[in-house]
C-alpha cells in the first residue's frame, strides 16, 4: 500500500504508508525541536527547571500540544522516536532541520545505499561542540 505526500522540498513521490506514517512523525518532532530553538533564542530561561531564573513565572511546557498529536495518533512513533534519540542522544548543537532525515537514514543498512549520505564527514552541517 502507498501513499502519495509532499516531502519538505516539495517533490511529490509514493511513498509506503510506513514511509508517510515515519515522515508524519519526524516533521512533528522536527516542528518541536524548532519551537523549542525558538523558545531558547526568543526566552531563553522560559523552560528552565528552576522557578528564580523564570523570575517566578510558570514553566513554558511547549511540548504538550506535540505529545498529544502524537498519543492521538501512534502511527507516527517511529518518525518521532527517531528524531528524538539522535538529537537526545547527539552532543552538537545542530538546527532542528539536521534531523529531517529519510527513513532509510535512520535504518540500518549499507552506507551509501538507498540514497543515504556515503561520507558523513564530508557532507554533514557543522556541529559546533563535538572535537573535530
Amino acid at each position: 500500500m502507498t501513499a502519495v505526500t509532499k516531502s519538505r522540498n516539495s517533490v511529490v513521490k509514493s511513498l509506503t504508508i510506513d514511509e508517510a506514517n515515519f515522515i508524519r512523525g519526524r516533521d512533528l518532532a522536527v516542528a518541536m525541536l524548532e519551537e523549542a530553538d525558538d523558545l531558547q533564542m526568543n526566552e531563553p530561561d522560559a523552560t528552565c527547571p528552576f522557578r528564580a531564573y523564570r523570575d517566578g513565572k510558570a514553566q513554558i511546557r511547549f511540548t504538550e500540544a506535540f505529545l498529544l498529536q502524537l498519543i492521538a495518533d501512534p502511527s507516527m512513533l517511529d518518525g518521532f522516536n527517531a528524531v528524538l534519540s539522535a538529537k537526545l542522544g547527539d552532543q552538537c548543537d545542530c538546527p532542528a532541520s539536521y534531523y529531517a532525515l529519510s527513513m532509510v537514514e535512520y535504518s540500518a543498512g549499507a552506507v551509501g545505499g538507498d540514497g543515504t549520505m556515503s561520507a558523513p564527514l564530508n557532507q554533514e552541517p557543522l556541529r559546533t561542540g563535538v572535537p573535530a
